[in-house]
């Protein structure tokens, strides 16, 4: 059967960006005709607010959201606007299958139609506040279908329509409802569709995450059934998605909250029983009985699950945290990950928490009906294994997610050994620091990346989103002295630690190392054929003339340079990125442009002058590298915003400041560091930040830090992942001279985001070093 879905939200908790009044107030009051309703809507709209505090945008938002959705009439509904005081509000807030995700939002919008729903991403633009959308709250991850009081939540659970077609060949279904919900409806129908195994979730975050149904292995993900939708952009128009708008449909999968209805394949439920060879078991008198047997519908067997997620009532609520680990079906890795979930469990039930393996096979025929999705599952029989930690304490959350993440490091590290390792990651059960998107492939991501420039084309549900940025690794201590990375063999080890890391971009140089150039890029290509195409990799030319032959940008030399480095890095397919160093302005620029546009066209480089380009009809450059981090952010104001008007995106290197950051040089604890008078760039490196001013602010904060219980490092890679003008585009690039040091970096990114007391010691670091660092961009 097939699947309808209609009005789909597009962004996750996102702020928009430039705010444009008169298409947002068009949008707001179209199709009203309550004068006083307008007249109070425009004294609100017209009121000054602090644009720049995420709170009083939000109480605007909610302000405007109460006039609009505050109906005097009692609707057969969830009232279309709930505020804190009201009765519903702990109700809703607290409705969400995890714990993690009850937060005080500052107001719940419910809407009833797609109007409204246009209606709510016109407030969201005027106010620029940022927003969560809600279909049945079973994510876990915190500021996915939640939010705090900086944004609003939108809440689609009014979206609860369920319509079988007259030939019973597809249904048209809302996002809000919940497939128990669906499986009745269904019920005696004779048909029945490919949904969540449970009846607790809803059809909208299930299928957008792809979605495990009892017909996986029959007929794909639940998102494969997906034939059209209704869409509410971000610009509050409506758009059909079916064969005419085929990309929306394709993109939903890229997305978790975005849809009000579906439509989906329907699938014959007939009577079934087994063959004879199981009738050993039909007798078997049970110790207990867990889950009931029946012979029956979807809608009988999804009803035993209820009672088991939700307990009786006075049994406290469970938080909850997943990781997400596809292998190949391999003997030797099940052995292992069961071994080393044993050892891991056993710490969770001494420290009072609860640990679940799961196993969820997916075959062959369930990959080849997912074709249609962008997931770029692998053609083999496979296993999306996950584990599940819950526990009920708040204050054990870093205890418990590091735990999780330990064990999802060791049962990677098992499957790479063992060659059973998958990129993909099941987005339904991944945590917010796994990286779902990069396992679908640099082609359907980039796929995409397009159908959200056609229908978003300034990016407005992106601009702001706290989804955070994808880590690089980056190269320029391969082949460094004082390094672990010297040959091939610890840099192959070095590279299974980061795909347990779920990193699988590479960045380098033909500078790097800066005092032996070239041998990055050349130990790189040693391994290139045991890595396969699991790694992308991004390279830079015209670094350094001295050392490393760039020469300049002249249409020879760039040719001259690209072959030189492809051949170092042995890859024929060519590189992602092609970053060019510096400025070569002896060259002229229409040159350079039309030898970049060559590279790109004989498949040297995927990716690189903009207004000149369009008219030209030559690639755009879509990447940017620059200095970023918590005393250089000259960038946000300077260039960020340039970047932004011309989608392109930015990867952030030097996130620890070279390792000032750490702390380690204000403490006179820089031997054994790149600040060490041993290394042979280290007095260069303590130039950099010899400024009086610049040291005694560090010496502050670090100080202050301390006192929080928290080290410099720690919040420097926090602020970056979590608080920066980063986004999911975005990348920032992790250096090490030593493997434990990029675990250690990423486990701490993982830990999520900063106390508020925290972020105001951020603030004023950067106002104090702001007049000697806010030129560097």
């Amino acid at each position: 059967m097939k699947l309808l879905i209609s009005t789909i939200l597009i962004g996750i908790f996102a702020t928009i960006g430039a705010v444009e009044a008169d298409d947002a107030w068009q949008q707001l009051t179209k199709g009203f005709s309550d004068i006083s309703t307008l007249s109070a809507l425009k004294e609100a709209a017209q009121t000054p607010f602090n644009t720049t505090d995420t709170s009083s945008r939000a109480q605007r938002a909610c302000g405007l959201a109460k006039l609009l959705f505050h109906y005097p009439d009692n609707r057969d509904a969830i009232p279309g606007y709930i505020t804190q005081q009201s009765t519903l509000y702990l109700n809703i807030t607290r409705h969400y299958w995890s714990d993690n995700c009850w937060q005080n939002t500052s107001c719940i919008v419910s809407p009833m139609n797609a109007r409204e729903v246009a209606r709510i991403m016109a407030i969201v633009r005027f106010t620029q506040t940022r927003f969560s959308v809600r279909s049945g709250g079973h994510d876990f991850n915190v500021n996915h279908s939640s939010t705090n009081h900086d944004g609003i939540l939108i809440n689609v659970a009014n979206f609860n329509s369920i319509s079988l077609s007259a030939d019973k060949g597809s249904l048209t279904v809302g996002v809000g409802s919940r497939w128990g919900a669906v499986y009745s409806a269904l019920n005696g129908t004779g048909v029945s569709v490919n949904g969540a195994r449970s009846p607790n979730p809803a059809v909208g975050g299930q299928t957008l995450g792809g979605g495990i149904g009892w017909f996986t292995n029959q007929a794909g993900v639940t998102a494969a059934s997906v034939i059209a939708a209704e869409v509410v952009l971000a610009n509050s128009s409506r758009l059909g998605a079916n064969d005419t708008n085929a990309n929306i449909v394709y993109q939903l999968s890229e997305d978790t909250t975005e849809a009000q209805s579906f439509v989906a394949f329907l699938y014959l439920n007939p009577n079934v029983h087994g063959p004879s060879v199981f009738s050993p078991f039909d007798n078997i008198n049970p110790a207990g009985v867990m889950i009931n047997a029946t012979v029956g519908t979807v809608a009988d067997l999804t009803a035993n699950f209820d009672t088991l997620q939700y307990p009786d009532a006075g049994v406290p609520p469970s938080r909850d945290y997943v990781v997400s680990l596809p292998h190949t079906v391999d003997k030797a890795t099940y052995q292992e990950s069961y071994t080393a979930f044993a050892a891991y469990a056993k710490q969770a039930m001494i420290a009072g928490w609860s640990m679940a393996y799961g196993a969820q096979p997916i075959s062959m025929y369930a990959v080849r009906e997912s074709s249609n999705t962008p997931l770029n599952l692998s053609d083999v029989d496979q296993d999306w294994f996950h584990v599940t930690a819950q526990w009920t304490s708040p204050d054990d959350d870093g205890g418990v997610m590091q735990l999780i993440h330990h064990i999802g490091s060791d049962i990677a590290a098992s499957a790479s050994r063992d060659g059973a390792s998958l990129a993909y990651r099941f987005m339904n059960d991944a945590y917010d620091g796994q990286n779902v998107l990069s396992g679908y492939g640099e082609g359907n991501l980039g796929r995409l990346r397009e159908i959200a420039n056609k229908y978003d084309p300034e990016e407005r549900n992106k601009r702001g989103t706290k989804m955070a940025p994808h880590f690089i690794f980056g190269t320029a201590t391969l082949g460094m002295d004082q390094t672990q990375f010297h040959n091939a063999e610890s840099v192959t080890a070095l590279l299974q630690t980061l795909e347990t890391l779920d990193i699988y971009r590479l960045d380098t140089g033909t500078r790097y190392p800066p005092l032996n150039p070239g041998r990055s890029e050349q130990l790189i290509g040693e391994v290139s054929k045991e890595l396969g195409s699991k790694f992308t990799v991004d390279t830079k030319i015209y670094t350094d003339t001295k050392t490393d032959g760039s020469e300049d940008l002249s249409s020879e030399a760039i040719q001259h340079s690209v072959n030189a480095s492809l051949r170092r890095l042995q890859r024929v397919e060519g590189v992602n990125v092609l970053y060019v160093h510096r400025p070569d302005p002896a060259t002229p620029l229409e040159e350079q442009i039309e030898e970049f546009n060559r590279q790109i066209s004989q498949g040297h480089c995927k990716a690189l002058f903009l207004d000149l380009c369009e008219h030209q009809g030559w690639q755009k450059p879509n990447c940017y590298q620059g200095n970023y981090n918590l005393i250089t952010r000259g960038m946000e104001t300077r260039l960020l915003p340039i970047l932004r008007a011309n989608g392109i995106s930015h990867n952030a290197f030097q996130p620890l400041a070279a390792g000032f950051l750490t702390g380690k040089l204000v403490n006179n604890q820089h031997d054994g560091t790149r600040f060490g008078d041993e290394n042979p760039l280290g007095k260069a490196a303590q130039k950099l930040f010899e400024a009086a001013e610049l040291l005694d602010a560090m010496k502050t904060f670090d100080t202050k830090v301390k006192a929080c219980g928290l080290s410099s490092l720690d919040v420097a890679i926090r602020w970056i992942a979590h608080h920066s003008a980063l986004s999911n585009d975005d990348g920032i690039i992790l250096g090490a001279s030593k493997t434990p040091q990029i675990s250690e970096m990423v486990e701490m990114a993982r830990k999520g985001s900063l106390p508020a007391k925290v972020l105001d010691l951020t603030e004023e670091l950067w106002d104090a070093v702001k007049e000697i660092q806010g030129q560097i961009i």
